[in-house]
């Protein structure tokens, strides 16, 4: 800015605008929430903290092999990688489809046979 801007700037400021205007994107007046909204956002609290309450419990009672697994499952805690081929999903649910609509008896169970060797190849 130049001197001249800035001095603009502070004459504008100074003549009949005393305060600055509040900053964009906040309300000038806060609203108080009702007693209703303080009870309801106090009973969602205590309803939160019951639940990771009852969590906490639940996995503190569990033992230390079954912690493992647990964890060990979790993608989120154990680095994995997880891919989905969709065509080969297809496929998979084609080849079950078929299973399914074969009669489960002596005469077809070749045929299943071979339908499930693809499923468990695939």
């Amino acid at each position: 800015m130049t001197e001249e801007e800035k001095a603009e700037q502070e004459a504008s400021k100074t003549k009949g605008n005393k305060k600055d205007p509040p900053p964009k994107g906040k309300a000038t007046k806060e609203e108080e929430p009702s007693a209703e909204e303080l009870e309801r956002i106090e009973r969602e609290k205590a309803e939160k903290e019951e639940q990771e309450r009852i969590k906490q419990a639940e996995w503190d009672a569990l033992d230390e092999q079954t912690k493992l697994f647990r964890t060990a499952e979790d993608k989120f805690k154990e680095p994995s990688i997880h891919l989905q081929n969709l065509i080969l999903v297809e496929n998979l649910d084609k080849l079950k489809a078929s299973l399914s609509e074969i009669e489960d008896n002596e005469e077809n169970a070749e045929a299943r046979k071979k339908i499930q060797d693809q499923i468990n190849t695939v």
